[in-house]
């Protein structure tokens, strides 16, 4: 499931969350010495109004300034004055009074972070988290030169100041506004791969930015592996129908899943936001998560590795990482056909849900929820709360996982959709004293091993579950009840194939 993190648009004296970074640049960053760190960000950008004066005053037209008042942590993306009267010139303008109050809050918001980005922590492909508007900015290298958005620069690095860093770009970060669709319809070197999208109807799943997911709505978020039509010219297609002729299958219109064409296409549509720094050796769902694609990543990056004749495709670098509104899109340099899915290790993990993941805690503070099974679409429960719990310095995938309350209870999960086969299925739990023992059911069906948890070992553990053959691509629900009371730390499921 998709593990990235959300920035959602809320007023800005509730503008308070946390994200993380976790990759790392090749070649050492230039650090530049703290100016003055008993400045809050918005002092230092007024006492330095030949610098900053442009960007300080839509701060302060938009009252962003009291939020770079407060605590923090933050880190802003400063364009400089030169960078500003650039930008106003591109919108055939003279200045900053010809600018409506919306546009003003959307540019400042595109720029800041509500957590420290140091520049050793920004590697190839995207910063790690969402800004203020709940966007993406893409990330690249220029020498030793940090590169965002494709065009700005970072010319000065890590401005430690009281509440955070400022880093200081030579062009104004210009806000996404198009869908994923959008963009790769107007790069022309896409055309053929465009209309592919068009015909099946895919379209229509790529235009949208948001949706609805339980009782809430939530961003959407796809990655395209798109074909150029220069690696379509290499193997004689020069045309939609030649594409279609070499693909469909006549199973159905090529509008319907099952068709051949339809499933060549869907292939290259993963579900979830993948930049290149996210991807790591591992399997990634298209849309209908009914065929996955399998990524191997050490060096490079190659995409179904064969180990039989060592074929594989990988990814035209220098055109990676262009950003839309809900998504990604990175060129490929083969036809990426589809392929039979091949069970293998797949990992759940439990706090990634859409509607979970859009509350303000995620990724930022413990919270125990207590409406039971209404308040999430696809984790349901009857004790005295569920707790979603984040920490830093824990083992657990993003620092958080999800806890039970204390004594008998039931919490259940509708899993994703697992390819068919046959798995033994763990779960990676933190033992304790004060730590429950459980039954499970999946599916409805009991499971004859009893889960224990409780122990004098506070460590972290993968427990079996048991054994499941799936014969069917499809959702599936694991519910676990206490026999002997307690809690639990469980942080995700592990999916192991068996032959």
């Amino acid at each position: 499931m998709e593990m990235k993190h959300k920035f959602r648009i809320i007023p800005v004296a509730a503008l308070v969350l946390l994200f993380t970074v976790n990759s790392c640049l090749e070649q050492p960053p230039q650090v530049w010495d703290p100016e003055d760190q008993s400045l809050q960000i918005a002092e230092y950008m007024e006492v330095n109004p030949e610098r900053y004066s442009e960007f300080y005053e839509m701060t302060v037209r938009t009252e962003f300034v009291h939020l770079l008042r407060a605590r923090g942590p933050y880190t802003l993306f400063l364009p400089t004055n030169e960078a500003m009267a650039g930008y106003y010139s591109k919108l055939g303008i003279g200045s900053i009074d010809e600018i409506s109050a919306e546009k003003m809050e959307t540019l400042v918001r595109n720029h800041l972070f509500s957590m420290e980005i140091p520049s050793s922590g920004i590697g190839l492909g995207a910063l790690n988290d969402t800004n203020a508007l709940g966007d993406y900015i893409s990330t690249e290298f220029l020498g030793s030169d940090i590169v965002l958005a494709k065009n700005s620069k970072i010319i000065k690095r890590d401005i430690r100041n009281a509440n955070g860093l400022v880093h200081v770009i030579d062009d104004v970060l210009h806000p996404v506004t198009q869908n994923i669709y959008q963009v790769v319809a107007e790069i022309p070197e896409y055309s053929i791969f465009t209309e592919g999208v068009r015909r099946t109807g895919i379209r229509e799943l790529l235009e949208m930015v948001e949706g609805p997911y339980g009782r809430t709505t939530v961003r959407k978020w796809f990655t395209l592996l798109a074909v150029p039509d220069s690696v379509y010219a290499d193997s004689s297609i020069h045309s939609i129908e030649e594409l279609i002729g070499k693909y469909d299958d006549g199973a159905g219109a090529i509008t319907e899943p099952g068709n051949g064409f339809y499933k060549y296409m869907e292939y290259h549509c993963l579900d979830g936001v993948h930049y290149l720094s996210d991807f790591i050796t591992g399997v990634y769902p298209i849309l209908s998560r009914e065929n996955q694609v399998k990524m191997d990543v050490d060096t490079a990056y190659l995409i179904n590795f064969n180990e039989a004749d060592s074929t594989y495709s990988s990814f035209i670098m220098e055109g990676t990482n262009v950003t839309a509104k809900n998504g990604v899109i990175h060129p490929v340099d083969g036809l990426l056909p589809a392929i039979d899915p091949i069970p293998t290790r797949i990992i759940v993990q439990t706090t990634d849900y859409p509607d979970l993941k859009s509350e303000d805690c995620y990724m930022n503070y413990i919270k125990n929820f207590t409406d039971g099974k209404n308040q999430f679409a696809r984790i349901k429960w009857q004790g005295d709360y569920l707790q979603y719990y984040y920490k830093r310095d824990q083992n657990y995938i993003d620092y958080d996982c999800i806890s039970m309350s204390q004594g008998f209870w039931w919490l259940e999960f509708t899993l994703p959709k697992i390819p068919k086969g046959k798995y033994l299925v763990s779960g990676r739990f933190k033992t304790g004293e004060n730590r429950a023992n459980l039954i499970t059911y999946i599916d409805g069906v009991k499971l004859p091993k009893i889960i224990e948890t409780r122990s004098s070992s506070f460590i972290y553990t993968d427990i079996e579950i048991g054994v499941v053959d799936w014969e069917e691509t499809e959702e599936h629900t694991v519910r676990f009840k206490t026999i002997f009371p307690g809690t639990i730390y469980f942080d995700y499921f592990i999916f192991n194939p068996t032959y």
